[in-house]
């Protein structure tokens, strides 16, 4: 990575990518300090205020980021007493960041990833009726009760793949 700019917009990325998933964003808050120390041509003063964006920006509970806090010599050097606090303006620099890599905004990289687990849900679904319609000699109404799927989806995607 090349500059701050790029390190900010994947903040922005790994934070979006591990939405409830505190492990994960974990290890990639983890990675973003370590991807940060190799910038040592950007000044220290300017590291610090990105650090400190990225912290209180990806934000982990609070076993996890005293752990973090602990591992991480970022915090032996840059100690402060004030805790920096999410504000609309680093709301929208993060958004800013986001939309000029991405060419997306939040809300749609939001919306697409919801819409891809839809889909994989759906696909999974259309799996399950179509593995248990071929293995046993159930009903459409058997099947959506097992599977607790609508009964008018199973009987299309049964309608579906006797087309095929």
């Amino acid at each position: 990575f090349d500059s701050l700019f790029d390190l900010g917009a994947l903040a922005v990325k790994y934070t979006l990518d591990t939405e409830g998933n505190d492990a994960r964003r974990f290890q990639f808050k983890r990675r973003l300090f370590e991807l940060t120390n190799l910038h040592h041509d950007i000044s220290i003063e300017r590291i610090h205020k990105f650090l400190t964006f990225v912290d209180e920006y990806m934000n982990l509970k609070p076993e996890l980021e005293n752990e973090f806090r602990e591992e991480t010599p970022y915090f032996e050097s840059f100690k402060s007493d004030k805790k920096m606090h999410t504000t609309w303006r680093t709301r929208l620099l993060a958004e800013s960041w986001y939309r000029h890599a991405t060419g997306k905004t939040f809300q749609e990289e939001l919306a697409e990833k919801e819409a891809e687990k839809e889909a994989e849900m759906e696909a999974e679904k259309v799996k399950n009726i179509l593995s248990m319609k071929s293995k046993t000699d159930f009903s459409a109404e058997k099947i959506a009760d097992i599977l607790s799927c609508d009964l008018a989806f199973v009987q299309e995607t049964l309608a579906n793949q006797s087309k095929e």
